[in-house]
């Protein structure tokens, strides 16, 4: 996920000081400048790209920004976390909304590319080593059988259950050497 910020500084004109005259800068968008070029194929272009090692901050902000999208085209939801850290999350499958999942498609973040099993060819092994990682440091988790998710193997969980989940993804799918 890569966030800029454009900002565009008025420099002095030649004519600078005459009646009527302003600094104004103008930012042409690549789109723009491409001429008749037509919209992406890929479906997931112009999608927030989450990153592996992006904060739980940054995480929170891109699908928050999501499911209020949602939320606001009658797509029911519910908060969980504290004041000030609070995730909100689709209460329904959000496809069982489809004119909303497509209104709001283009915010709807992209996991990480190396969570992603068709774009990591090094996938499942790496999955198997974060839940190897996990259960290592205390959060007893079982994987499922297709490697697309995991479910707790227990009720009793650490304390620190997420800062363990985050951390053995990091070391399981970070590029290694």
């Amino acid at each position: 996920m890569a966030i800029s910020a454009l900002t565009a500084c008025g420099g002095g004109s030649s004519g600078a000081g005459k009646a009527g005259d302003t600094d104004v800068a103008s930012i042409s968008s690549p789109a723009a400048s491409a001429g008749s070029a037509g919209p992406s194929a890929d479906p997931d272009s112009g999608r927030p790209q989450l990153r592996l090692d992006g904060s739980e901050e940054e995480h929170r902000k891109l699908n928050n920004a999501w499911v209020s999208c949602l939320q606001d085209h009658g797509v029911k939801t519910y908060t969980k976390g504290s004041a000030g850290a609070e995730w909100i999350f689709p209460g329904v499958n959000a496809s069982d909304f489809p004119a909303s999942a497509k209104v709001c498609a283009l915010k709807q973040p992209l996991q990480p590319v190396e969570t992603d099993p068709k774009k990591n060819p090094h996938y499942a092994d790496d999955f198997r080593e974060w839940i190897r990682c996990m259960n290592s440091k205390g959060l007893k988790v079982v994987g499922l059988p297709d490697n697309a998710g995991w479910n707790y193997a227990s009720n009793n969980q650490p304390a620190n259950s997420d800062e363990i989940e985050s951390s053995c993804r990091l070391e399981a799918f970070s590029a290694k050497k």
